[in-house]
């Protein structure tokens, strides 16, 4: 008889039952595993203005283009520190403010905001996908 028969028979359980507990412990344990299937609540979207702040210093620093229209939208953030820190990506990654400071009023963000939407549906509808031409300095 082997260990899990013995321990399965002291606890008067079946010993069927001890492979769907640990298939279940398994999948249970694996859940949090890999990338999220819903990665809104995470990074440039997060709940958590530090953690935004965060992402969005990282996009930058890795040079990641493809979240331009991310950072577009948190230029729209309730969170002034997010908004700055989205602006200052945008301008690495694209070397331009299209008018967008973090400071001034909603109405004024709001019309910048919109520049910045109109110049990527622009690049989009000619088919520009490659980066955005950063000036040297």
């Amino acid at each position: 008889m082997n260990r899990i028969s013995r321990a399965c028979s002291r606890l008067r359980i079946s010993a069927l039952v001890v492979p769907w507990c640990v298939a279940s412990g398994l999948s249970l344990l694996c859940a949090g595993c890999g990338r999220s299937v819903h990665p809104e609540g995470t990074g440039i979207s997060s709940v958590d203005a530090g953690q935004r702040v965060r992402a969005i210093h990282q996009a930058a620093r890795a040079g990641d283009v493809d979240r331009v229209a991310a950072l577009v939208d948190r230029l729209e953030d309730e969170d002034s520190a997010v908004r700055f820190a989205a602006i200052i990506a945008l301008e690495k990654l694209t070397g331009m403010r299209l008018g967008y400071d973090y400071a001034d009023d909603a109405e004024q963000r709001s019309r910048a905001v919109e520049a910045w939407r109109l110049h990527l549906t622009v690049r989009s509808e000619t088919g520009d996908t490659a980066p955005e031409a950063v000036p040297k300095r």
